[in-house]
């Protein structure tokens, strides 16, 4: 390992972990980045007369970096198809802000990006902010209507409320309600603008405030599992809340600073910015 930083600079590989998903991916994506260093590693003097060097796995693993041009070919491949659904998931591991109004694009901009990787400029995959130019989240759209409203005349009133929504009449084309579309998140305006059709305000929030997995809650049932030992299960109620609550946020603050200390500006729900080794 202290070899391998000399040559990388101090860099580390990442490694796999049982408990997070998608690390197998960052650790090719790590090797392959760090690609000129191991090569210059397995080739130096100091690892011909590393101990290590004679021991049979790790011959092995200086022919794969050194000579099996396959390999790295592999990496590449595999990289070009998995990393941008990476990058999917760490916008459904967010906690932040519910996720379930951004997904249907962010899967769509992942299938552009893998078609790209492969030199496919054809456009093979379609999205739009015109929702209603797809059919296939238009039907789904109606499904959804009649799974979660069994009134027939009250779906027929969101049906008339969605055409005001889709033309942008009455409050909903109000200069306002047009220019935060983008601004706000979209179970907030739905919350501002949608009054006028409460039928179908009612159905929009309650879709677009879901998140897209489990993961914020597997962080709190861990915070909660490290204060709530055997030493500790005598709290109070009232104390173990606030315990946990100070432990996750302080989690919040650190990873924010660290943010901030290096410049970054992020947006949890912006997909450009999320990253695929984001952990």
């Amino acid at each position: 390992i202290n070899l391998y930083r000399q040559y990388s600079n101090g860099g580390e590989l990442a490694r796999p972990a049982v408990t997070r998903f998608a690390t197998s991916y960052l650790t090719l994506n790590c090797i392959k980045q760090q690609k000129n260093a191991l090569r210059s590693m397995f080739a130096s003097e100091e690892w011909a007369t590393s101990p290590h060097a004679s021991k049979s796995e790790a011959k092995q693993v200086m022919n794969l970096v050194l000579s099996d041009d396959r390999f790295w070919r592999s990496i590449t491949y595999c990289l070009k198809c998995v990393i941008p659904l990476v990058k999917v998931l760490r916008l459904v591991d967010g906690d932040s802000k519910p996720a379930s109004p951004y997904i249907y694009e962010a899967m769509d901009r992942a299938k552009e990006k893998i078609a790209q990787n492969f030199q496919m400029q054809e456009s093979r995959y379609h999205y739009d902010k015109n929702f209603n130019s797809d059919s296939e989240v238009l039907i789904g759209l109606y499904e959804t209507f009649q799974r979660m409203v069994p009134d027939i005349r009250t779906r027929v009133i969101i049906d008339q409320q969605l055409e005001k929504f889709k033309g942008a009449k009455e409050i909903f084309g109000m200069d306002m309600a047009i220019a935060t579309r983008d601004k706000k998140q979209p179970a907030l305006w739905w919350e501002s603008y949608g009054k006028r059709g409460k039928e179908l305000q009612k159905v929009a929030i309650r879709i677009l405030s879901l998140t897209c997995s489990a993961t914020g809650c597997e962080k709190n049932w861990s915070t909660f599992d490290q204060v709530h030992t055997k030493r500790r299960n005598r709290l109070e109620q009232q104390r173990l809340n606030a315990l946990v609550y100070v432990k996750y946020n302080l989690q919040l603050e650190m990873r924010q600073n660290s943010r901030e200390e290096n410049g970054d500006i992020y947006d949890p729900i912006c997909l450009s910015d999320i990253k695929s080794d984001d952990e």
